[in-house]
């Protein structure tokens, strides 16, 4: 009974924590905040607790690379973002992080090689990202549906 509310009720609780504090810090909170594993860590955490360590360890490996990927669909999004409204710009990240991974499975890399290859990743996406606003735009009030539909789409992802 304790995996299955873990599973249920973690990652959308991280979720919701998450929104919470960008909207009392602000948008750069939210961002740095949003990149942690807020999703992957606690399915990662109920993969082990079902299947094992081992398990754990390779799904973790797994998921080293899908950060490479996760780094590509950030640029793409963002770049993309310059010229096209938001539905465009997540089409096409998506479209780059699916190519990545389609890529990348086929690929047998020892760990240390996808270690250095998601950093040089992470480095090459801090410069190919657009530069941020001086100052960005103010949130506008989010509707009251906002925080249970976050919460609905981390579930839904577990």
């Amino acid at each position: 009974m304790a995996v299955v509310l873990t599973k249920l009720l973690l990652a959308p609780a991280c979720v919701v924590a998450v929104s919470l504090a960008g909207r009392r810090w602000g948008v750069a909170v939210a961002g740095i905040l949003g990149g942690l594993p807020v999703v992957a860590g606690p399915i990662l955490v109920v993969l082990t607790l079902l299947h094992g360590q081992s398990f754990g360890a390779e799904a973790a490996a797994g998921t080293l690379l899908g950060l490479a990927a996760l780094t590509l669909f950030v640029v793409v999004f963002g770049k993309a973002s310059e010229r096209v409204g938001p539905v465009p710009s997540l089409l096409a990240g998506w479209t780059a992080f699916l190519l990545a991974i389609a890529i990348l499975r086929q690929l047998d890399l020892p760990l240390g090689v996808s270690l250095i290859l998601v950093a040089a990743g992470f480095a090459a996406g801090r410069i190919l990202l657009p530069a941020p606003a001086a100052r960005p735009a103010p949130i506008a009030a989010l509707p009251w549906w906002d925080l249970p539909a976050r919460a609905l789409a981390a579930l839904t992802l577990v």
